[in-house]
């Protein structure tokens, strides 16, 4: 078993709660890249400029004879497209960073004394989960594993002798760019038929201690709604490393701290819902919401729609931070 390190500073479930580890499907929200903007671009500068060398070399921008080249032109290209594929997302990320930091310093000029807007950049009127981002990323990720695999494909059935350890691996990978797919359309499926679901916040920022009484805004699309359940959760995020000998890896892990989950029924809800209603009342003990830390704590309420054909599942983050204190309180 590889030996894990686990970061200090990990909180301690709510009393009366377990500590749960919560699925790799679970929205994430680490808002840091952990790429500068200089990284970045030193770090994948590196990746596009061998892969538009790769592409170069399949194009013939170099004088190279065809007798040098070990594979067709298609592939090669396509080697260099995943090289340069690559660096451009490492540098996408460090410009998501620094557009995140620009963001929140904005925030915390225009805000000095809302430690909420100080941490993360809130609608004060409620929550949208973003309708097409899990589906574009799931997608995003089937078009470029489609790429990478078409040269394994090309090595492992159109080539002379290639091993079957090649061909075995090949068709396992296959296998799961299958279902990768089938996820891809299912999340494409799911964006269009349902649409936007929005949480409307009581007040801002919510207070532990209190009950709060939250109006969701169902999408369009539903039109029949066998069972709601809701969810109300605190979690944890933070990175684990593991060593294996000289090999090191990093995982993201989220460990669940509160859960309180409710169902509404069918009765309950209506025959052409377009709204519902749920009060919960936030622990005493709530540790307040930390976005903007290296291992972030999210208050959270899941709505999960028992609808026929695919359920549907909203996370809405929520605004949890006890009050500031002045100068002049101890």
């Amino acid at each position: 078993m590889p030996a894990e390190e686990v970061p200090p500073g990990l909180l301690s479930p709510l009393p009366g709660h377990e500590r749960v580890r919560l699925k790799r499907n679970h929205p994430r929200y680490t808002y840091r890249t952990g790429f500068s903007l200089t990284g970045a671009i030193l770090f994948g500068g590196v990746f596009v400029l061998v892969g538009l060398g790769i592409i170069g070399l399949a194009a013939d921008w170099f004088p190279i004879r065809e007798v040098s080249k070990q594979a067709p032109d298609s592939v090669i290209a396509v080697i260099g497209v995943v090289f340069a594929g690559c660096g451009a997302m490492v540098i996408g990320m460090g410009f998501r960073e620094w557009k995140r930091i620009g963001r929140m310093k904005a925030f915390r000029s225009r805000y000095p004394n809302e430690p909420a807007m100080q941490d993360h950049v809130w609608d004060r009127e409620g929550h949208t989960p973003p309708r097409w981002q899990s589906a574009f990323t799931v997608l995003g990720g089937a078009i470029f594993m489609t790429v990478f695999m078409s040269a394994f494909n090309w090595v492992a059935w159109f080539t002379a002798n290639a091993p079957i350890v090649i061909q075995i691996v090949t068709v396992l990978f296959d296998l799961l760019l299958v279902f990768l797919w089938f996820q891809a359309i299912r999340a494409l499926i799911r964006a269009v038929r349902f649409g936007d679901c929005r949480v409307h916040y009581p007040r801002f920022p919510l207070r532990p201690g209190e009950e709060i009484d939250l109006r969701f805004t169902l999408p369009a699309g539903v039109e029949q709604v066998r069972a709601a359940i809701l969810r109300l959760r605190c979690l944890q995020e933070y990175v684990v490393k593991s060593r294996r000998g000289h090999n090191r890896s990093s995982v993201l892990r989220q460990d669940q701290l509160y859960l309180e989950e409710r169902r509404i029924t069918a009765g309950e809800i209506g025959s052409a819902p377009r709204e519902l209603r749920a009060t919960f009342l936030l622990p005493e003990a709530s540790p307040a919401t930390q976005l903007d830390e290296k291992m972030p704590v999210a208050w959270e309420v899941e709505l999960e729609l028992d609808v026929p054909g695919v359920n549907a599942v909203y996370p809405f983050l929520l605004p949890v931070y006890p009050e500031a204190r002045t100068s002049g309180q101890s």
